[in-house]
């Protein structure tokens, strides 16, 4: 089935990007990483049983939307998938989130729990957020923006990125990633250079290690309880 490659004006400014796959009367919505973008659900939309209709969209400072006011929380995304949904009128739906797109699709079914069906996680990140350490033999847990974009291993990881090194990043996937099994060299080309077009990489660390919807602090930030919200299957 053809995936679409669309574009939606969101209410706060913005511009979402999004694939779309036509399908049955059960929508689905799938909320990509860190370092990568809708392209990245491409086998699973090309496979996926046809009663699903699918929608998968670039989070804001990912792929092709627009990075018009930076993130400062991992609420700011889970607020635009929110306009983005009412946009298209999609009232209840499946909700998939891999890695950081976890902490959204969870931020998202805590905030709007009759609007998910079901909650699928995929390698997310937890309750808690994911931290953002001290790349020196300290593992030292940053607290502020200032530190997280001082630290060398992100200034590493921005300037790779700068300077669209591909070989570095296809160095890092293949290790953290693709350990057991590599995409195909076409895919996996496009799947890096994905990565060139993301905008926000020091104010998603930071969102992601202030993330926290438990009961419990974890170090950076009080945890909200939200957790206790989310009302669908997991």
């Amino acid at each position: 089935m053809q995936i679409v490659l669309k574009e939606l004006a969101l209410p706060n400014g913005e511009t979402m990007a999004y694939r779309e796959r036509e399908g049955g009367e059960t929508p689905l919505l799938l909320l990509h990483g860190n370092m990568a973008s809708s392209l990245n659900w491409d086998v699973l939309m090309e496979r996926l049983d046809a009663a699903y209709k699918i929608y998968a969209v670039d989070l804001r400072g990912y792929g092709g939307s627009s990075y018009h006011k930076p993130i400062e929380s991992i609420e700011d995304f889970a607020e635009d998938v929110k306009l983005f949904v009412d946009r298209l009128d999609i009232r209840t739906f499946h909700l998939m989130g891999w890695s950081n797109g976890g902490g959204v699709a969870m931020q998202f079914a805590a905030r709007y729990p009759d609007r998910v069906r079901k909650l699928i996680l995929l390698a997310s990140m937890s309750t808690r957020g994911y931290p953002a350490l001290k790349s020196d033999k300290s593992r030292k847990r940053l607290k502020t923006r200032k530190e997280i974009a001082s630290d060398k291993g992100m200034q590493l990881l921005v300037k790779a990125a700068r300077k669209r090194n591909k070989p570095f990043f296809k160095t890092a996937l293949s290790q953290l990633l693709y350990r057991d099994k590599q995409p195909e060299e076409s895919r996996f080309d496009r799947y890096v250079e994905e990565i060139f077009n993301q905008r926000n990489m020091i104010d998603v660390a930071y969102a992601a290690n202030r993330f926290n919807i438990g009961d419990e602090g974890n170090g950076v930030a009080e945890g909200t309880g939200e957790i206790r919200n989310i009302e669908c299957p997991i």
